[in-house]
């Protein structure tokens, strides 16, 4: 289940460019730190597809969704992904993530996430099998869907909609090790294949490819509150973080101080 409220950890410059410009990054998942649990989802269609041999001919339309499966093993499948945190006040996420301690985490309203159109927001799942069982009950879904006599002319979206959903699956399985972290995304479902243009940042010695979501549609109920970072001098931060939310109509969101007692 999806909390009310999600937190995304960055930087002050990070946070002062979601306030200003009303998006946020959704990076290309290939460029995340944890690509392999992808490469490990897809692997595992390997053990779904032995298992789907069994159902062709058993209900309509089931030579397509394997041939879908296959094709979805083969390629090198993608998302672009904006990465939240289910703790509004972690230590493991300052550091990696919020600027070793000095950054922001904001707490944004998982409906209002929930509503921005073409992405699907999702929990990441640390349990071991989770990715076989998922799909397995996606497939379930779809079964029934296509073995329905009221089914006219839908054969085609409901494949489609079962292959996203088996990608999306690719994406929200991570080794157990990695709990901690709490995380839920936010996915856009089309992959390159959107309306929203594809920019490039430079990170490191790459160019990383990136979607620019617009939150303007969502603003005045999607940022619920900010927390600061531990490290840093939080009472400044406080009066000029203070300043620019008011500056920018925002009056109204609701700030504190970390509490974790970390400093560098």
């Amino acid at each position: 289940m999806v909390l009310d409220t999600l937190y995304h950890y960055t930087d002050l410059k990070g946070f002062q460019s979601i306030i200003e410009g009303k998006s946020i990054w959704a990076s290309d998942i290939r460029y995340l730190n944890d690509y392999e649990e992808v490469k490990a989802g897809k692997r595992s269609l390997e053990t779904i597809i032995d298992m789907f041999d069994e159902e062709i001919g058993r209900f309509p339309h089931s030579n397509e969704v394997l041939d879908h499966l296959k094709c979805l093993q083969e390629e090198e499948i993608t998302s672009f992904a904006v990465c939240f945190c289910r703790k509004p006040d972690l230590l493991s996420q300052w550091r990696g993530y919020g600027a070793g301690g000095t950054g922001i985490s904001l707490g944004f309203s998982s409906q209002a996430l929930q509503n921005i159109d073409g992405f699907t927001l999702a929990e990441i799942s640390y349990e071991k099998d989770a990715f076989v069982t998922n799909v397995e009950k996606s497939i379930k879904k779809a079964k029934a869907k296509l073995s329905s006599p009221s089914v006219v002319d839908e054969e085609g979206r409901i494949i489609r909609d079962l292959v996203n959903e088996i990608k999306i699956l690719c994406f929200v399985n991570k080794n157990g090790s990695f709990h901690e972290e709490a995380e839920t995304r936010l996915f856009s479902i089309s992959g390159f294949e959107n309306e929203i243009p594809v920019l490039y940042r430079v990170s490191g010695q790459r160019l990383v490819p990136y979607l620019s979501v617009d939150l303007s549609s969502h603003w005045r109920e999607i940022l619920r509150c900010v927390y600061l970072g531990p490290a840093n001098d939080q009472k400044e931060l406080l009066k000029s973080v203070n300043e620019f939310l008011h500056y920018n109509n925002l009056s109204d969101v609701e700030i504190f101080n970390s509490k974790v007692p970390y400093r560098v």
